[in-house]
């Protein structure tokens, strides 16, 4: 998997920020609203995207106040704003602005108020109801209560809360479920709640799965939810804690599987994505770097290169891709493509050809198959291995490399 495959590009006119949202209208219109700059000042001004260009939209009225990481949606053409981090609280307000009009609209919530908050979760189903679940309070205590809110009368109910706190998510609807993109700290289940019963459902999803992260940029494309940068949870022996990454992974809604794709071209957490059905490209606006700079330029992903494999188009059967990360310190992901429904044999090996772990062997079914490499106490004096995949007639052989330097993090921002 190669960083290559993203390209970073500029468009003049939007300000770097991070914390910002953005949506897209039913013309192809993007909007983009509020953020924070590298000198941590907080905005309420509005962009659009449209013949190629941003522009400033200077509205009718005053809009709502400067804001980060808030929720936000489209629904009937209208952008909508929830709560988020304002200049001296935390907020719970609810703002709606009409394109045809250039006007913003406060709008009244009935019922239960959600309590302000920051980094929450949001969605907009297609039954016409807003949910919003966790995110942190005004002393940072991560929260799990969850509310819906009814398109039309802006009334709102708390219904069951997350079965764990959760925060900086992607949440998003698939066949009558809402899925939260992660699993939960420090364990392995994920969960969802189910629209019809308004409960929380937990499941187990395959042993691969990214590391526990925040603050990624997220988007859907039909049943995959794409997961790009944040703020990962990284351990090692010696050491543990989180860092800005650049890994990049789909989700599968159906099958509940997680692949890894192409690395960003560096790391980035609080971003924005959009989807540019035009281009078939997925972007990345803004965010934070790992250095504390605040990114500048527009990451630009095709799917049909970033998310499709540059092996894929090499090979026209089964391919061994890279592992990642490499070289590795404590665990990597082996993933690989089967044609077709084969018997396969996954080995590492040392520089002699001496087979030090059997990692599978038995029939698998053709697409993309992934699985953790961790090597045991007994393997772990660091150097160069082999990993070889064997198939009903192909045989492909990559090098990986495992270090035994210890790990740096960066402090928590």
């Amino acid at each position: 998997l190669t960083a290559q495959s993203w390209t970073t590009s500029s468009e003049s006119g939007l300000p770097a920020r991070k914390g910002q949202t953005m949506v897209k209208l039913s013309d192809g219109r993007i909007l983009a609203f509020g953020g924070e700059d590298s000198n941590a000042d907080l905005y309420n001004d509005l962009h659009v995207f449209q013949e190629d260009q941003w522009k400033e939209i200077i509205a009718e009225n005053e809009p709502p106040q400067p804001r980060k990481d808030h929720a936000a949606w489209v629904n009937n053409d209208k952008m909508y704003v929830y709560g988020g981090q304002g200049k001296d609280s935390l907020l719970n307000d609810l703002w709606s602005y009409d394109p045809e009009g250039n006007v913003w609209i406060e709008e009244v919530i009935q019922g239960i108020k959600p309590p302000p908050r920051y980094s929450m979760l949001d969605v907009y189903t297609d039954d016409g109801f807003l949910y919003i679940s966790g995110g942190l309070d005004e002393n940072e205590n991560q929260l799990s209560d969850t509310y819906r809110i009814a398109d039309g009368t802006n009334m709102s109910e708390e219904i069951m809360a997350a079965p764990h706190p959760v925060y900086g998510q992607g949440f998003y609807e698939h066949n009558s479920s809402l899925y939260v993109p992660d699993v939960f700290f420090g364990g392995t289940k994920m969960f969802s709640l189910n629209e019809s019963s308004l409960m929380w459902e937990t499941f187990d999803p395959p042993q691969v799965k990214p590391p526990f992260t925040t603050d990624a940029a997220t988007i859907k494309k039909g049943e995959k939810i794409f997961k790009m940068g944040g703020y990962a949870y990284v351990s090692s022996r010696n050491k543990a804690g989180f860092v800005v990454t650049d890994q990049s992974w789909t989700f599968n809604c159906e099958t509940h599987e997680w692949i890894q794709k192409n690395s960003l071209p560096f790391e980035v957490m609080n971003a924005a994505a959009i989807f540019d059905s035009a281009e078939n490209t997925i972007k990345i606006y803004g965010g934070k770097r790992a250095d504390g700079t605040i990114n500048d330029s527009v990451l630009v992903g095709d799917l049909n290169a970033v998310f499709i494999d540059e092996e894929a188009k090499r090979y026209s059967g089964s391919y061994l891709k890279q592992n990642f990360p490499n070289p590795f310190t404590t665990g990597t992901t082996i993933a690989y493509y089967l044609s077709e429904p084969s018997n396969v044999k996954l080995l590492v090996c040392d520089l002699f050809g001496n087979v030090i772990d059997e990692l599978i062997n038995g029939r698998q079914p053709a697409g993309e198959h992934s699985i953790e490499y961790i090597p045991s106490m007994n393997h772990k004096t660091g150097g160069v291995w082999f990993y070889r995949l064997q198939t009903n007639n192909l045989i492909f052989t990559r090098k990986m490399v495992l270090n035994s330097n210890q790990l740096r993090y960066d402090a928590r921002p």
